[in-house]
Protein backbone atom coordinates (compact mmCIF):
# COMPACT_ATOMS: atom_id res chain seq x y z
CA UNK A 1 0.00 0.00 0.00
CA UNK A 2 3.10 2.75 0.24
CA UNK A 3 2.62 3.20 -3.19
CA UNK A 4 -0.95 4.93 -2.48
CA UNK A 5 -1.05 9.13 -1.94
CA UNK A 6 -2.01 10.54 1.74
CA UNK A 7 -5.41 12.29 0.63
CA UNK A 8 -5.42 16.02 0.92
CA UNK A 9 -6.24 17.68 3.93
CA UNK A 10 -9.49 19.16 2.53
CA UNK A 11 -10.41 15.93 0.71
CA UNK A 12 -13.70 14.30 1.16
CA UNK A 13 -14.53 10.87 1.69
CA UNK A 14 -17.17 8.83 -0.45
CA UNK A 15 -18.77 8.81 2.53
CA UNK A 16 -18.83 11.83 3.64
CA UNK A 17 -19.42 13.43 0.32
CA UNK A 18 -22.63 11.43 0.18
CA UNK A 19 -23.77 12.21 3.41
CA UNK A 20 -23.20 16.03 3.04
CA UNK A 21 -24.91 15.83 -0.56
CA UNK A 22 -27.74 13.81 0.18
CA UNK A 23 -27.15 11.43 -2.25
CA UNK A 24 -26.38 7.32 -1.98
CA UNK A 25 -22.90 5.50 -3.00
CA UNK A 26 -24.87 4.17 -5.95
CA UNK A 27 -25.79 7.32 -7.58
CA UNK A 28 -22.67 8.93 -6.93
CA UNK A 29 -20.76 5.91 -9.17
CA UNK A 30 -23.23 6.79 -11.15
CA UNK A 31 -22.84 10.39 -11.69
CA UNK A 32 -18.75 9.48 -12.15
CA UNK A 33 -19.52 6.73 -14.74
CA UNK A 34 -21.49 9.12 -16.95
CA UNK A 35 -18.81 11.84 -15.92
CA UNK A 36 -20.84 14.60 -14.54
CA UNK A 37 -18.41 14.12 -11.61
CA UNK A 38 -14.39 13.27 -11.86
CA UNK A 39 -13.09 10.16 -11.09
CA UNK A 40 -11.56 9.89 -7.21
CA UNK A 41 -8.13 9.64 -5.81
CA UNK A 42 -7.42 6.43 -4.46
CA UNK A 43 -5.86 6.96 -1.33
CA UNK A 44 -4.90 5.03 1.86
CA UNK A 45 -6.51 5.79 5.50
CA UNK A 46 -5.64 4.07 8.19
CA UNK A 47 -8.32 1.87 10.39
CA UNK A 48 -8.40 1.86 14.21
CA UNK A 49 -6.82 -1.25 14.22
CA UNK A 50 -3.72 0.58 12.66
CA UNK A 51 -3.86 -0.75 9.55
CA UNK A 52 -4.40 0.45 6.14
CA UNK A 53 -7.62 0.02 3.12
CA UNK A 54 -7.77 2.06 0.11
CA UNK A 55 -10.66 4.88 0.33
CA UNK A 56 -11.98 6.77 -2.87
CA UNK A 57 -11.31 10.88 -1.70
CA UNK A 58 -12.79 13.39 -3.95
CA UNK A 59 -11.85 17.52 -3.93
CA UNK A 60 -13.90 19.94 -2.05
CA UNK A 61 -15.10 21.13 -5.87
CA UNK A 62 -17.12 18.08 -6.12
CA UNK A 63 -19.50 18.89 -4.01
CA UNK A 64 -19.86 22.20 -5.53
CA UNK A 65 -20.32 19.84 -8.54
CA UNK A 66 -23.20 17.29 -6.96
CA UNK A 67 -24.99 20.73 -5.98
CA UNK A 68 -25.15 22.10 -9.86
CA UNK A 69 -26.26 18.72 -10.52
CA UNK A 70 -28.66 17.92 -8.30
CA UNK A 71 -30.13 21.95 -9.04
CA UNK A 72 -30.18 20.68 -13.05
CA UNK A 73 -31.76 17.62 -12.35
CA UNK A 74 -35.09 19.73 -10.39
CA UNK A 75 -35.07 22.34 -13.15
CA UNK A 76 -36.39 18.77 -15.01
CA UNK A 77 -33.01 18.40 -17.06
CA UNK A 78 -32.01 15.07 -17.97
CA UNK A 79 -29.05 13.34 -16.63
CA UNK A 80 -27.63 13.18 -20.79
CA UNK A 81 -28.58 17.02 -20.98
CA UNK A 82 -26.57 17.51 -17.99
CA UNK A 83 -23.62 15.63 -18.87
CA UNK A 84 -23.84 17.42 -22.21
CA UNK A 85 -23.84 20.86 -20.65
CA UNK A 86 -21.14 20.42 -17.61
CA UNK A 87 -19.07 18.96 -20.77
CA UNK A 88 -19.34 22.36 -22.94
CA UNK A 89 -18.60 24.47 -19.57
CA UNK A 90 -15.60 22.71 -18.84
CA UNK A 91 -13.85 23.32 -22.48
CA UNK A 92 -14.95 26.82 -22.43
CA UNK A 93 -17.88 26.43 -24.87
CA UNK A 94 -20.69 28.93 -24.71
CA UNK A 95 -24.04 26.85 -23.32
CA UNK A 96 -27.48 27.44 -25.05
CA UNK A 97 -30.22 26.46 -23.14
CA UNK A 98 -31.66 23.20 -24.19
CA UNK A 99 -28.97 22.81 -26.79
CA UNK A 100 -25.64 20.97 -25.42
CA UNK A 101 -23.14 18.86 -27.52
CA UNK A 102 -22.82 15.00 -25.40
CA UNK A 103 -18.63 14.72 -26.64
CA UNK A 104 -16.30 17.67 -25.65
CA UNK A 105 -14.49 18.05 -29.22
CA UNK A 106 -10.77 16.70 -27.71
CA UNK A 107 -12.52 13.69 -26.35
CA UNK A 108 -12.74 10.74 -29.30
CA UNK A 109 -15.87 9.31 -27.97
CA UNK A 110 -18.87 7.49 -29.55
CA UNK A 111 -21.00 10.64 -30.09
CA UNK A 112 -24.67 11.06 -28.50
CA UNK A 113 -27.49 12.57 -30.31
CA UNK A 114 -27.21 16.07 -29.32
CA UNK A 115 -30.46 17.72 -27.00
CA UNK A 116 -32.18 20.24 -28.43
CA UNK A 117 -34.94 22.71 -27.32
CA UNK A 118 -38.15 21.98 -26.44
CA UNK A 119 -39.59 25.40 -28.01
CA UNK A 120 -37.89 27.79 -30.50
CA UNK A 121 -39.17 30.46 -27.84
CA UNK A 122 -37.44 28.84 -25.39
CA UNK A 123 -33.71 30.16 -26.50
CA UNK A 124 -31.61 32.32 -24.76
CA UNK A 125 -30.31 34.50 -27.93
CA UNK A 126 -31.86 37.51 -29.74
CA UNK A 127 -34.38 36.32 -32.11
CA UNK A 128 -37.51 37.57 -33.81
CA UNK A 129 -40.23 36.80 -36.35
CA UNK A 130 -40.93 38.60 -39.01
CA UNK A 131 -44.30 38.64 -40.85
CA UNK A 132 -44.57 38.76 -45.06
CA UNK A 133 -44.60 42.63 -44.40
CA UNK A 134 -41.79 42.63 -41.75
CA UNK A 135 -43.35 43.22 -38.90
CA UNK A 136 -42.30 41.64 -35.94
CA UNK A 137 -44.66 39.03 -34.27
CA UNK A 138 -42.61 37.17 -31.89
CA UNK A 139 -39.49 38.66 -30.02
CA UNK A 140 -37.33 37.24 -27.33
CA UNK A 141 -36.32 39.21 -24.47
CA UNK A 142 -32.81 39.48 -25.54
CA UNK A 143 -33.57 40.71 -28.87
CA UNK A 144 -35.37 43.54 -27.02
CA UNK A 145 -32.18 44.03 -24.92
CA UNK A 146 -29.81 44.04 -27.30
CA UNK A 147 -31.59 45.79 -30.34
CA UNK A 148 -34.65 47.64 -29.53
CA UNK A 149 -33.71 48.49 -25.64
CA UNK A 150 -37.76 48.72 -25.19
CA UNK A 151 -40.29 46.09 -25.12
CA UNK A 152 -41.46 45.75 -28.75
CA UNK A 153 -45.13 43.89 -27.53
CA UNK A 154 -45.90 47.66 -25.73
CA UNK A 155 -46.21 48.62 -29.25
CA UNK A 156 -49.66 48.49 -29.64
CA UNK A 157 -50.39 48.83 -33.41
CA UNK A 158 -48.89 46.15 -35.85
CA UNK A 159 -47.98 48.76 -38.08
CA UNK A 160 -45.87 50.36 -35.92
CA UNK A 161 -43.81 47.11 -35.39
CA UNK A 162 -41.76 47.38 -38.97
CA UNK A 163 -38.64 45.99 -38.52
CA UNK A 164 -37.05 49.08 -40.78
CA UNK A 165 -39.23 51.26 -38.93
CA UNK A 166 -38.25 50.45 -35.67
CA UNK A 167 -34.31 50.13 -36.46
CA UNK A 168 -34.85 54.08 -36.73
CA UNK A 169 -37.30 54.81 -34.23
CA UNK A 170 -36.05 52.64 -31.16
CA UNK A 171 -32.49 52.73 -29.40
CA UNK A 172 -30.91 50.61 -32.20
CA UNK A 173 -28.49 52.85 -33.13
CA UNK A 174 -27.18 53.28 -29.66
CA UNK A 175 -26.96 49.62 -29.00
CA UNK A 176 -26.05 48.03 -32.19
CA UNK A 177 -22.06 49.61 -32.76
CA UNK A 178 -22.38 48.12 -36.71
CA UNK A 179 -25.79 49.78 -37.15
CA UNK A 180 -24.98 49.73 -41.14
CA UNK A 181 -23.82 46.31 -41.18
CA UNK A 182 -26.47 45.00 -39.25
CA UNK A 183 -29.00 46.30 -41.24
CA UNK A 184 -27.38 45.44 -44.43
CA UNK A 185 -27.22 41.97 -43.09
CA UNK A 186 -31.18 41.68 -43.42
CA UNK A 187 -31.59 43.07 -46.98
CA UNK A 188 -30.86 39.57 -48.66
CA UNK A 189 -33.69 38.15 -46.73
CA UNK A 190 -36.36 40.24 -48.08
CA UNK A 191 -37.15 38.04 -50.80
CA UNK A 192 -38.98 40.56 -52.91
CA UNK A 193 -41.85 40.63 -49.76
CA UNK A 194 -40.99 44.33 -49.62
CA UNK A 195 -41.21 47.17 -52.08
CA UNK A 196 -38.80 49.90 -52.21
CA UNK A 197 -38.62 52.04 -49.09
CA UNK A 198 -40.16 54.92 -50.45
CA UNK A 199 -43.05 52.95 -51.84
CA UNK A 200 -44.05 51.17 -48.70
CA UNK A 201 -46.58 52.84 -46.43
CA UNK A 202 -45.43 50.90 -43.50
CA UNK A 203 -42.16 53.16 -43.68
CA UNK A 204 -43.33 56.63 -45.68
CA UNK A 205 -43.15 58.49 -42.22
CA UNK A 206 -39.28 58.17 -41.97
CA UNK A 207 -37.33 60.97 -42.77
CA UNK A 208 -36.07 61.83 -46.35
CA UNK A 209 -32.56 61.02 -45.47
CA UNK A 210 -33.33 57.68 -44.37
CA UNK A 211 -35.39 56.96 -47.17
CA UNK A 212 -32.64 57.28 -49.33
CA UNK A 213 -30.14 55.83 -47.48
CA UNK A 214 -32.28 52.63 -47.57
CA UNK A 215 -33.14 53.02 -51.31
CA UNK A 216 -29.41 52.92 -52.37
CA UNK A 217 -29.02 50.04 -50.23
CA UNK A 218 -31.95 48.18 -51.03
CA UNK A 219 -31.98 44.82 -53.14
CA UNK A 220 -33.03 44.55 -56.38
CA UNK A 221 -36.09 41.80 -57.26
CA UNK A 222 -33.78 39.94 -59.17
CA UNK A 223 -31.58 38.50 -56.73
CA UNK A 224 -30.57 35.32 -55.50
CA UNK A 225 -33.92 32.84 -54.01
CA UNK A 226 -32.96 31.45 -50.74
CA UNK A 227 -34.31 27.96 -49.77
CA UNK A 228 -35.75 27.21 -46.40
CA UNK A 229 -32.88 27.81 -44.14
CA UNK A 230 -30.18 30.91 -44.77
CA UNK A 231 -27.09 30.59 -42.65
CA UNK A 232 -24.74 33.21 -42.37
CA UNK A 233 -21.70 34.53 -40.35
CA UNK A 234 -21.69 37.96 -39.46
CA UNK A 235 -19.69 40.45 -37.11
CA UNK A 236 -22.27 42.53 -35.44
CA UNK A 237 -20.69 44.72 -32.07
CA UNK A 238 -23.45 45.22 -29.33
CA UNK A 239 -23.00 47.50 -26.88
CA UNK A 240 -24.80 45.55 -24.12
CA UNK A 241 -23.04 41.73 -24.99
CA UNK A 242 -19.47 41.04 -25.09
CA UNK A 243 -19.68 38.92 -28.70
CA UNK A 244 -19.25 40.37 -31.58
CA UNK A 245 -18.98 37.04 -34.20
CA UNK A 246 -22.62 35.38 -34.66
CA UNK A 247 -24.26 32.95 -36.98
CA UNK A 248 -27.23 34.44 -38.34
CA UNK A 249 -29.98 31.96 -39.08
CA UNK A 250 -33.11 32.68 -41.30
CA UNK A 251 -35.45 30.20 -41.57
CA UNK A 252 -38.37 30.90 -44.13
CA UNK A 253 -42.06 29.95 -43.62
CA UNK A 254 -44.88 30.84 -45.28
CA UNK A 255 -46.61 32.96 -42.62
CA UNK A 256 -42.84 34.74 -42.50
CA UNK A 257 -39.11 34.75 -41.84
CA UNK A 258 -37.60 33.82 -38.49
CA UNK A 259 -34.33 35.42 -37.95
CA UNK A 260 -32.21 33.74 -34.78
CA UNK A 261 -28.64 35.67 -33.95
CA UNK A 262 -26.46 32.81 -32.07
CA UNK A 263 -22.32 33.48 -31.00
CA UNK A 264 -20.52 31.67 -33.42
CA UNK A 265 -18.61 30.26 -30.67
CA UNK A 266 -21.75 27.84 -29.93
CA UNK A 267 -22.15 24.48 -31.43
CA UNK A 268 -24.96 24.93 -34.06
CA UNK A 269 -25.97 21.57 -34.71
CA UNK A 270 -28.76 20.70 -32.72
CA UNK A 271 -30.54 24.69 -33.05
CA UNK A 272 -29.92 23.51 -36.94
CA UNK A 273 -31.54 19.70 -36.27
CA UNK A 274 -34.63 21.62 -34.61
CA UNK A 275 -35.15 23.73 -37.03
CA UNK A 276 -35.95 20.74 -39.44
CA UNK A 277 -39.26 20.40 -37.46
CA UNK A 278 -41.10 23.28 -39.45
CA UNK A 279 -44.33 22.63 -38.02
CA UNK A 280 -43.12 22.38 -34.19
CA UNK A 281 -41.15 25.66 -34.92
CA UNK A 282 -43.94 28.00 -36.26
CA UNK A 283 -46.67 26.14 -34.32
CA UNK A 284 -44.64 27.56 -30.94
CA UNK A 285 -44.06 30.95 -33.04
CA UNK A 286 -47.66 31.58 -33.45
CA UNK A 287 -48.71 30.22 -30.07
CA UNK A 288 -46.75 33.16 -28.80
CA UNK A 289 -47.21 35.90 -31.09
CA UNK A 290 -47.76 39.34 -29.88
CA UNK A 291 -51.40 40.49 -29.36
CA UNK A 292 -51.79 43.65 -31.74
CA UNK A 293 -54.54 46.23 -32.56
CA UNK A 294 -55.52 45.56 -35.98
CA UNK A 295 -58.20 46.36 -38.74
CA UNK A 296 -60.23 43.65 -39.51
CA UNK A 297 -63.66 42.27 -40.86
CA UNK A 298 -65.29 39.54 -38.92
CA UNK A 299 -67.64 36.98 -40.41
CA UNK A 300 -70.00 34.84 -38.06
CA UNK A 301 -71.90 32.06 -39.32
CA UNK A 302 -74.71 29.93 -37.77
CA UNK A 303 -76.45 26.87 -38.99
CA UNK A 304 -79.97 27.84 -38.76
CA UNK A 305 -82.29 25.11 -36.48
CA UNK A 306 -79.29 22.89 -35.63
CA UNK A 307 -81.50 21.97 -32.65
CA UNK A 308 -84.19 20.60 -34.80
CA UNK A 309 -81.79 19.17 -37.38
CA UNK A 310 -79.67 17.11 -34.93
CA UNK A 311 -83.42 15.73 -33.50
CA UNK A 312 -84.20 14.53 -37.16
CA UNK A 313 -81.01 12.62 -37.74
CA UNK A 314 -79.11 10.19 -36.35
CA UNK A 315 -76.17 10.84 -34.36
CA UNK A 316 -73.65 9.61 -36.81
CA UNK A 317 -75.74 11.21 -39.83
CA UNK A 318 -75.62 14.86 -37.47
CA UNK A 319 -71.96 14.64 -37.30
CA UNK A 320 -71.17 13.70 -40.64
CA UNK A 321 -73.86 16.71 -41.95
CA UNK A 322 -71.13 18.99 -40.09
CA UNK A 323 -68.16 17.19 -40.93
CA UNK A 324 -69.60 18.44 -44.81
CA UNK A 325 -70.43 21.44 -43.75
CA UNK A 326 -67.61 22.68 -42.59
CA UNK A 327 -64.79 20.53 -44.41
CA UNK A 328 -66.41 22.12 -47.69
CA UNK A 329 -66.63 25.86 -46.45
CA UNK A 330 -62.51 25.12 -45.40
CA UNK A 331 -61.88 25.80 -49.29
CA UNK A 332 -63.21 29.52 -49.86
CA UNK A 333 -62.35 30.42 -45.70
CA UNK A 334 -58.80 29.73 -47.36
CA UNK A 335 -58.93 31.28 -50.32
CA UNK A 336 -59.82 34.64 -49.08
CA UNK A 337 -57.61 34.36 -46.14
CA UNK A 338 -60.19 34.05 -43.57
CA UNK A 339 -57.94 33.12 -40.11
CA UNK A 340 -59.51 30.64 -38.04
CA UNK A 341 -61.65 32.12 -34.91
CA UNK A 342 -63.74 29.33 -32.83
CA UNK A 343 -66.02 27.46 -33.49
CA UNK A 344 -69.16 27.77 -31.21
CA UNK A 345 -71.54 24.87 -31.16
CA UNK A 346 -72.52 24.87 -35.17
CA UNK A 347 -71.53 28.17 -35.47
CA UNK A 348 -67.89 29.53 -36.72
CA UNK A 349 -66.07 32.77 -36.10
CA UNK A 350 -63.60 33.68 -39.20
CA UNK A 351 -61.13 36.76 -39.13
CA UNK A 352 -59.94 38.70 -42.29
CA UNK A 353 -56.97 40.86 -41.44
CA UNK A 354 -56.66 44.36 -43.21
CA UNK A 355 -52.69 44.08 -45.07
CA UNK A 356 -50.79 48.01 -45.40
CA UNK A 357 -51.46 49.51 -48.10
CA UNK A 358 -54.61 47.50 -49.09
CA UNK A 359 -57.38 49.36 -47.26
CA UNK A 360 -60.29 47.60 -48.22
CA UNK A 361 -58.55 44.21 -49.39
CA UNK A 362 -59.79 42.13 -46.34
CA UNK A 363 -63.67 44.08 -46.63
CA UNK A 364 -63.52 42.56 -50.22
CA UNK A 365 -62.47 39.02 -49.06
CA UNK A 366 -64.80 38.77 -46.15
CA UNK A 367 -67.76 40.02 -48.52
CA UNK A 368 -66.49 37.50 -51.32
CA UNK A 369 -66.19 34.40 -49.00
CA UNK A 370 -69.71 35.27 -47.47
CA UNK A 371 -71.03 35.28 -50.46
CA UNK A 372 -69.30 32.35 -52.04
CA UNK A 373 -70.05 29.96 -48.60
CA UNK A 374 -74.04 30.23 -49.28
CA UNK A 375 -73.61 29.30 -52.68
CA UNK A 376 -71.59 26.09 -50.49
CA UNK A 377 -74.61 25.98 -48.83
CA UNK A 378 -77.67 25.56 -51.47
CA UNK A 379 -75.64 22.65 -52.85
CA UNK A 380 -75.16 20.86 -49.71
CA UNK A 381 -78.78 21.88 -48.83
CA UNK A 382 -79.69 19.82 -52.53
CA UNK A 383 -77.63 16.92 -51.99
CA UNK A 384 -79.60 16.60 -48.15
CA UNK A 385 -82.93 17.07 -49.51
CA UNK A 386 -82.34 14.50 -52.27
CA UNK A 387 -80.60 11.92 -49.75
CA UNK A 388 -83.32 12.14 -46.77
CA UNK A 389 -86.47 13.46 -48.82
CA UNK A 390 -87.43 16.15 -45.56
CA UNK A 391 -88.11 19.46 -45.65
CA UNK A 392 -85.24 20.54 -43.24
CA UNK A 393 -83.49 23.47 -45.05
CA UNK A 394 -79.87 23.66 -44.44
CA UNK A 395 -78.63 27.40 -44.02
CA UNK A 396 -76.16 29.60 -42.77
CA UNK A 397 -77.05 32.62 -41.02
CA UNK A 398 -74.48 35.37 -41.56
CA UNK A 399 -73.12 38.52 -40.11
CA UNK A 400 -70.30 41.20 -40.95
CA UNK A 401 -68.79 43.70 -38.91
CA UNK A 402 -65.29 45.60 -39.18
CA UNK A 403 -63.78 47.62 -36.93
CA UNK A 404 -59.87 48.34 -35.62
CA UNK A 405 -59.21 45.51 -32.56
CA UNK A 406 -56.87 43.66 -30.19
CA UNK A 407 -55.87 40.57 -32.19
CA UNK A 408 -53.68 37.29 -30.74
CA UNK A 409 -53.86 33.78 -30.33
CA UNK A 410 -54.80 31.48 -27.99
CA UNK A 411 -52.42 28.54 -26.73
CA UNK A 412 -54.17 25.88 -27.93
CA UNK A 413 -53.04 22.56 -29.18
CA UNK A 414 -52.67 21.11 -31.74
CA UNK A 415 -52.86 24.83 -33.27
CA UNK A 416 -53.43 27.64 -31.86
CA UNK A 417 -56.60 29.59 -32.23
CA UNK A 418 -56.88 33.19 -33.35
CA UNK A 419 -59.13 35.63 -30.96
CA UNK A 420 -59.88 38.68 -31.31
CA UNK A 421 -61.45 41.36 -28.07
CA UNK A 422 -64.24 44.17 -28.81
CA UNK A 423 -67.50 45.01 -30.29
CA UNK A 424 -66.52 43.80 -33.40
CA UNK A 425 -66.92 40.07 -32.90
CA UNK A 426 -70.12 40.81 -30.48
CA UNK A 427 -71.34 43.01 -33.09
CA UNK A 428 -71.09 40.63 -35.93
CA UNK A 429 -72.18 37.41 -33.80
CA UNK A 430 -75.05 39.58 -32.94
CA UNK A 431 -76.16 40.27 -36.71
CA UNK A 432 -75.54 36.07 -37.12
CA UNK A 433 -78.54 35.53 -34.52
CA UNK A 434 -80.57 38.47 -36.52
CA UNK A 435 -80.17 36.96 -40.00
CA UNK A 436 -82.90 34.28 -40.49
CA UNK A 437 -83.04 31.58 -43.50
CA UNK A 438 -79.42 31.94 -44.68
CA UNK A 439 -79.59 35.54 -45.09
CA UNK A 440 -76.35 37.82 -44.96
CA UNK A 441 -76.53 40.93 -42.82
CA UNK A 442 -73.89 43.76 -42.89
CA UNK A 443 -73.22 46.63 -41.01
CA UNK A 444 -73.49 50.19 -42.60
CA UNK A 445 -69.99 50.51 -41.78
CA UNK A 446 -68.98 47.83 -43.30
CA UNK A 447 -70.55 48.53 -46.31
CA UNK A 448 -69.39 52.19 -46.42
CA UNK A 449 -65.92 51.10 -46.26
CA UNK A 450 -66.12 49.47 -49.50
CA UNK A 451 -64.27 51.14 -52.37
CA UNK A 452 -67.17 53.17 -54.43
CA UNK A 453 -67.36 51.00 -57.51
CA UNK A 454 -67.55 47.84 -55.20
CA UNK A 455 -70.92 49.60 -52.94
CA UNK A 456 -72.57 49.63 -56.65
CA UNK A 457 -71.67 46.15 -57.37
CA UNK A 458 -73.50 45.49 -53.97
CA UNK A 459 -77.21 44.18 -54.58
CA UNK A 460 -78.54 45.35 -50.58
CA UNK A 461 -81.25 47.04 -49.24
CA UNK A 462 -84.00 47.04 -46.46
CA UNK A 463 -87.52 44.57 -46.88
CA UNK A 464 -90.60 46.59 -46.03
CA UNK A 465 -93.99 45.21 -45.76
CA UNK A 466 -96.83 47.08 -47.67
CA UNK A 467 -100.44 46.56 -47.90
CA UNK A 468 -98.96 45.20 -51.28
CA UNK A 469 -96.79 42.73 -49.51
CA UNK A 470 -93.06 42.83 -48.58
CA UNK A 471 -90.85 44.92 -50.69
CA UNK A 472 -87.28 45.56 -51.41
CA UNK A 473 -86.29 49.40 -50.86
CA UNK A 474 -82.52 48.86 -52.14
CA UNK A 475 -79.22 50.72 -51.19
CA UNK A 476 -80.58 51.53 -48.08
CA UNK A 477 -79.87 50.61 -44.56
CA UNK A 478 -82.10 50.45 -40.79
CA UNK A 479 -81.82 50.75 -37.56
CA UNK A 480 -82.02 46.93 -35.95
CA UNK A 481 -85.23 48.06 -33.56
CA UNK A 482 -87.05 49.70 -36.37
CA UNK A 483 -87.26 46.50 -37.70
CA UNK A 484 -88.99 44.40 -34.87
CA UNK A 485 -92.35 45.00 -33.75
CA UNK A 486 -91.51 47.49 -30.45
CA UNK A 487 -93.67 44.69 -28.98
CA UNK A 488 -92.20 41.68 -30.03
CA UNK A 489 -89.71 39.78 -27.70
CA UNK A 490 -86.86 39.70 -30.06
CA UNK A 491 -86.61 43.70 -29.32
CA UNK A 492 -84.64 42.93 -25.87
CA UNK A 493 -83.42 40.13 -27.18
CA UNK A 494 -81.33 42.34 -29.63
CA UNK A 495 -80.92 45.88 -27.12
CA UNK A 496 -77.42 45.66 -27.17
CA UNK A 497 -77.81 45.83 -31.57
CA UNK A 498 -80.63 48.11 -31.90
CA UNK A 499 -79.26 51.25 -32.53
CA UNK A 500 -77.02 49.91 -35.27
CA UNK A 501 -78.00 51.01 -38.70
CA UNK A 502 -77.43 47.68 -40.91
CA UNK A 503 -78.73 46.06 -44.28
CA UNK A 504 -78.96 42.70 -46.12
CA UNK A 505 -76.90 41.96 -49.03
CA UNK A 506 -79.15 39.60 -51.57
CA UNK A 507 -76.53 39.50 -54.29
CA UNK A 508 -73.11 40.70 -55.22
CA UNK A 509 -71.29 41.68 -59.17
CA UNK A 510 -68.36 38.83 -58.02
CA UNK A 511 -66.56 39.28 -61.20
CA UNK A 512 -66.59 43.52 -60.34
CA UNK A 513 -65.66 42.69 -57.23
CA UNK A 514 -62.65 39.99 -57.77
CA UNK A 515 -61.36 42.72 -60.69
CA UNK A 516 -61.27 45.43 -58.12
CA UNK A 517 -59.47 42.44 -55.94
CA UNK A 518 -56.67 41.49 -58.38
CA UNK A 519 -56.76 44.68 -60.78
CA UNK A 520 -57.32 41.38 -63.26
CA UNK A 521 -60.81 40.33 -64.92
CA UNK A 522 -61.58 36.84 -63.62
CA UNK A 523 -61.50 34.26 -65.96
CA UNK A 524 -64.82 32.62 -67.46
CA UNK A 525 -64.69 28.97 -66.33
CA UNK A 526 -63.26 29.05 -63.11
CA UNK A 527 -64.83 28.16 -60.32
CA UNK A 528 -66.08 31.82 -59.80
CA UNK A 529 -67.90 31.95 -62.47
CA UNK A 530 -69.53 28.37 -61.41
CA UNK A 531 -70.35 30.05 -57.84
CA UNK A 532 -72.16 32.69 -59.84
CA UNK A 533 -73.93 29.98 -62.17
CA UNK A 534 -74.97 28.23 -58.65
CA UNK A 535 -75.75 31.44 -57.04
CA UNK A 536 -78.50 32.56 -59.85
CA UNK A 537 -80.37 29.54 -58.94
CA UNK A 538 -80.31 30.45 -54.91
CA UNK A 539 -83.14 31.98 -53.68
CA UNK A 540 -83.18 34.19 -51.07
CA UNK A 541 -85.94 35.50 -48.65
CA UNK A 542 -86.28 36.70 -45.25
CA UNK A 543 -89.23 37.10 -42.76
CA UNK A 544 -87.26 40.41 -40.66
Amino acid sequence: MGHLAQPSPNALSMDELCHRAGISRGTLHNYVRRGLIAKPDICRASTPGGRYRKVAYFPPSALERLTAVQRLKQDGHSVEMIAQRLAHKDHGVIPMPGAFRATPPTQKARRTLPEIPSAITQIGYPAYMLNRNWCIEWVSERAEQLFFGRPIAKIPAIEDRHFFKLLFTTATRELVTDFESFVKSHLPLIQGDLPIPKQNPLIASLDETTLNWLTHIWPGTDGPKMGHLDRQEETIRLRLAPVSRYQRIAVFFREGTLVCWIPAALNLEPMLDFLTGRQQVITDLLMHRLPALCSMAVLVADLQNSVKISADLPPEEYFELITEIWSRLEEPFRRYHGDMGKHIGDGVVRYFLAKPGNGSQHLLNALLCASTIRVCMASINASWKARKRWTNDLMLNIGLHEGREWFGYIPTYPTPEFTALGDTVNIAARLSSFSRNGALWVTKQFLSSLPLETQEATVYGIRRRTNEGEILIPKTYSRVSDMIDQESAKLSKFSDIATISVTEVLDINEQAMRQSLTGKPMPVGTQEAEDRTCRSEYVQTSPN
